[in-house]
Parts: structure tokens; C-alpha cells; sequence
């Protein structure tokens, strides 16, 4: 019985007592052309974390890497050193990687930037063989830090799963 007083009595003390129902203006996503005017940077990161190799079926395997790449507008190109402890035939020794990524970027609503990266280069395991690597990850920007996280797929079944910090020039 209150209530449709109260609505009365807020209608009848004009519009400034009324909440403004009208909608704002409407949100749009920053588009590329933004990011278009910034120049390329340069991007440092280090990344650790478990490796299993035989695709996640066998015995795991610590690894460390760190990439230094060149930002273009949605592309990073650039060259990661990887090492693996125990991927290659010696169980203590470390497996070194060479790669050449591409990693294209996608900018999420929520500010961060999800990655999808191919990596081609050579390991020596302790033999010198070429490698691959599939890998989808996710980058929290914090100023001219980020925080970064990866999950990949490489040669010899070896799914490595990585977080890191990084540096953008």
C-alpha cells in the first residue's frame, strides 16, 4: 500500500526526483587503429614450469625459458631458448631448444591478451633434431609488466605447462 504512494508522490516532485533511465552512451571496444599508432616494442619474458613428456603419460621434466620478441600490431615475432632437465636420452642433463615463434594475440574484454603461438627451430637432445611447438597462453598487463601463462605441445609428445614474468620496452 506504501509503495504505490511512494511512486506517486516521486512522480508528482517533477523529473529531477526521477532517475535518469535514459541509457548512457553506448561502450565500444577500443578498436586496432588505437593500437595502430603505438610503435612496435620490444618484449622480454622468463618462463618456468613442468614439463611431461610421452604427452602426459610419462615422467615429468622441469624446464626454464626465455624469449625476447618484437611486438607488431596483433604479431610477435621472436627467438626462445628452452631447457628442458630429462627430456632427451640422459634423464639428468638438460635438453636445449632453439625456437623462432610467431605468436599472434587476441585482446580479451577483460583487458588481457590471449596468445596462440607456432615455434619452429632445433634441440639438442643430446643429438641435433628440429622441433616444434604448439602453444595457447594468456598475458595480464600490469603497466610495463606482465604476467603471462602457457600451455604447449611439443616435439617428442612433450605437453609443458609454463608461467612467467615479463618486460615490455
Amino acid at each position: 500500500m506504501l509503495a504505490p504512494l511512494l511512486l506517486a508522490a516521486s512522480v508528482a516532485a517533477g523529473p529531477s526526483a526521477m532517475p535518469d533511465l535514459r541509457l548512457q552512451e553506448e561502450w565500444e571496444e577500443p578498436g586496432w587503429e588505437e593500437e595502430e599508432k603505438k610503435p612496435p616494442r620490444l618484449f622480454f619474458s622468463v618462463y618456468a614450469g613442468d614439463a611431461w613428456l610421452d604427452g602426459g603419460a610419462g615422467r615429468s621434466a622441469p624446464n626454464v625459458s626465455a624469449e625476447v620478441s618484437w611486438a607488431f600490431r596483433r604479431l610477435d615475432v621472436g627467438l626462445q631458448a628452452l631447457g628442458y632437465r630429462g627430456a632427451g636420452d640422459d634423464r639428468n642433463g638438460w635438453a636445449r631448444v632453439g625456437l623462432l615463434r610467431l605468436t599472434q594475440r587476441f585482446h580479451t574484454w577483460r583487458g588481457f591478451d590471449a596468445t596462440f603461438s607456432l615455434g619452429f627451430g632445433a634441440a639438442r637432445t643430446p643429438a641435433w633434431i628440429g622441433w616444434y611447438q604448439v602453444a595457447i597462453g594468456m598475458r595480464v598487463p600490469l603497466g610495463p609488466l606482465f604476467l603471462g601463462g602457457e600451455l604447449s605441445f611439443e616435439q617428442l609428445d612433450i605437453l609443458r605447462v609454463a608461467a612467467g614474468l615479463g618486460v615490455a620496452f
